[in-house]
């Protein structure tokens, strides 16, 4: 009897076993649906974030955001969403910033962003009731704004047009005002260096350092009265440089995405990098340079500098903006160009000069100029083109630039 009695203690013991098996068994069974279910509902959240983070760059392309502001905008049926969209200048550019958080789940990103158009030109020449002259291997492809005496062939020391065609595009008129850059007064503005902010932080700048600034963080700014050489050193980011003198920038440095100011601004040659430079007085890019894109040379010349002017040297590559701007009228009037950009140099993106400019190598996109001038042989030759060629059909139609008859804002990098 003791036996019977111990074999059934046994198999009681067996079915709690069991039991408490089955129990957590099926306890983990649930928690598991549970936490897909968890899960199922963060990644929906997380993907809602996203498509507001995107939604709101998307209405960021075809409406004014107010700088350093913030506007919170609803993108979803969600009532537990929360987008928010800041804007703040960055040279050229701007970088807008667009966060998104629906419950707990949050999602950020940040550009660099231009502006496009929906009727990209090849070529704005200034009415000023003096006909262009094409000569040597000069090439226009895409369409052109030219003053009312049209397009015709010259010569320079026996040197006469070669092609078979005066430009490949459609002809309109071009007024006696160039069209205006938008956002004029932002880029005056970082003429003047009124960029300080509450938020900016003071850099100390040694040789040899290794800087990222990140764009969410404060804007670090390095400034000195006297000459500024670059060398040995690599900078990031949100990272502002100034000098009251002269900046020279080395081969050995690396910049990317930084602004530098300056009265002059030198490019030593075989510099690599993209930045923004702006000047008073002078630019010059030296030779074999490759800027790659979105990099800027702005030569606001308010004080009315007589030799100010941007040049480009041979073999070297700019991509983005190059602007030269002045408010001197009598500035037009000078048989110096303002802009150079020398032979087999290619500028691909936006020129905009409100004097003369002198185009010996490739543009992959826009001009828009005052005039066009040469130096050959020791002659100076008004609105003679030489050799130049303006390729608008080559430049994406996608391209983000200067806000210059521009239709819409668009990214033109992605910085977080």
């Amino acid at each position: 009897m003791a036996v019977f009695n111990k074999i059934k203690a046994g198999a009681l013991q067996y079915v709690l076993i069991i039991s408490v098996i089955i129990a957590i068994v099926l306890l983990g069974f649930i928690m598991l649906i549970n936490l897909q279910q968890k899960v199922k509902l963060k990644n929906k959240l997380y993907k809602e974030s996203i498509t507001n983070v995107m939604n709101g760059f998307s209405y960021q392309s075809h409406h004014e955001i107010p700088h350093n502001k913030e506007t919170i905008r609803q993108f979803s049926q969600n009532f537990n969403e929360e987008t928010v969209l800041k804007r703040k200048p960055w040279g050229v550019f701007d970088v807008a910033f667009v966060s998104s958080k629906v419950k707990k789940e949050f999602f950020m990103k940040v550009a660099l962003m231009g502006w496009v158009t929906d009727k990209p030109k090849a070529l704005y020449l200034k009415e000023n009731n003096t006909p262009l002259v094409v000569v040597g291997k000069t090439k226009i492809e895409g369409d052109v704004y030219i003053p009312m005496q049209g397009v015709k062939t010259g010569n320079i020391a026996g040197n006469s047009f070669a092609g078979s065609a005066l430009f490949y595009g459609k002809e309109y008129r071009s007024k006696s005002q160039l069209p205006s850059i938008k956002n004029k007064v932002q880029l005056r503005n970082y003429f003047k260096h009124n960029f300080w902010q509450e938020e900016a932080i003071a850099l100390s700048l040694n040789e040899g350092i290794n800087l990222v600034n990140s764009f969410n963080q404060n804007t670090l700014v390095y400034s000195d009265s006297n000459l500024l050489k670059l060398e040995n050193l690599s900078l990031t980011g949100n990272i502002m440089i100034r000098s009251n003198t002269k900046i020279i920038i080395e081969k050995s440095a690396k910049l990317k995405d930084i602004i530098l100011m300056a009265p002059e601004i030198i490019v030593k040659s075989g510099v690599t990098g993209n930045f923004q430079c702006f000047a008073g007085k002078m630019i010059q890019v030296e030779n074999e340079c490759n800027l790659n894109y979105p990099s800027a040379l702005i030569v606001l010349n308010i004080e009315e500098n007589k030799d100010s002017n941007i040049t480009i040297g041979r073999n070297s590559s700019v991509k983005g903006c190059v602007v030269y701007d002045s408010d001197n009228d009598t500035m037009e009037n000078l048989y110096t160009p303002q802009i150079v950009i020398s032979e087999n140099s290619i500028v691909t993106g936006n020129i905009y000069c409100s004097a003369n400019t002198e185009l010996l190598g490739t543009v992959r996109g826009t001009v828009f100029t005052n005039n066009f001038i040469t130096k050959q042989y020791g002659s100076t030759y008004i609105n003679h083109l030489y050799n130049g060629q303006i390729l608008n059909d080559v430049l994406s139609k996608e391209f983000v630039g200067l806000p210059v008859d521009a239709t819409k804002s668009s990214i033109a990098k992605w910085l977080y």
